[in-house]
């Protein structure tokens, strides 16, 4: 789980032991929210420290709309009731 203090987003990390990662935020209100993600600060639900490797989120899907490729640590600007999934590069 990623951004947990945002009540309006829900933003995880599903990441597998090979290293690969997708990282999917949704936004559950009518208002525009502001992510910026963490990848460094990563962890499982009992709150172990999970590595995920990489510099860039590559879209793979979002909704409403094309949002763009990002650096790690870039805000990202989700539409209302937007979702958008990522590739962790």
């Amino acid at each position: 789980m990623l951004d947990r203090d945002n009540d309006n987003v829900l933003t995880y990390i599903r990441a597998t032991d090979e290293g690969t990662a997708v990282l999917v935020s949704l936004n559950m209100s009518a208002h525009s929210q502001t992510i910026t993600p963490d990848l460094q600060r990563v962890t499982d639900l009992e709150g172990r420290a999970i590595k995920v490797q990489g510099s860039h989120l590559r879209t793979l899907l979002s909704s409403p709309g094309t949002l763009p490729d990002v650096d790690m640590h870039a805000p990202v600007r989700l539409p209302p009731f937007a979702a958008w999934i990522a590739e962790v590069e």
